[in-house]
């Protein structure tokens, strides 16, 4: 096996995923996977559909793989995606940053039930809306309905 920086990449992206699962959920044939291993280049085309399957940074993924470089990219000087650098981060690193941020944090959620939390997931363009005020008690609550709402608004 060669390490190469897009073999070190794929593993940090898939994570607990098998090679098989991988490529099953990019949608190509998992023998990619044994020649990446084996120190192939990777087509850029997989690096793309891998990359999107699992919502990382397009062109980081071009540049681990080693197809365009850090300067083409306009990748110089910035920071990695947060989940590689979260994947990235020792445990004990990741670990006082929790906890330096809930010790700082109010961490009683609003009681107001129009309240909520949401995050933009960046380059999936969803929107994940976070509301936990809102009871166990609306068990027939249908959240692709509200999602389909919220899509259709202007």
């Amino acid at each position: 096996m060669v390490e190469t920086s897009w073999w070190t990449y794929v593993q940090e992206l898939i994570g607990d995923d098998s090679p098989a699962e991988a490529a099953a959920r990019a949608g190509f044939d998992k023998s990619a996977f044994t020649r990446w291993k084996k120190g192939a280049n990777a087509d850029p085309a997989f690096v793309v559909r891998l990359v999107r399957a699992y919502g990382g940074s397009v062109l980081e993924g071009l540049v681990a793989a080693g197809t365009i470089t850090n300067r083409e990219a306009g990748l110089m000087g910035r920071a990695p995606s947060p989940r590689i650098a979260l994947q990235a981060a020792p445990d004990d690193l990741l670990l006082s940053e929790v906890q330096r941020r809930m010790g700082r944090a109010d961490l009683s959620w609003p009681r107001d039930s129009s309240a909520a939390i949401e995050y933009d997931d960046g380059e999936l363009g969803h929107l994940i809306t976070l509301n936990p005020a809102a009871s166990d008690a609306d068990a027939d609550h249908d959240p692709d309905a509200e999602v389909e709402a919220q899509q259709s608004e202007p």
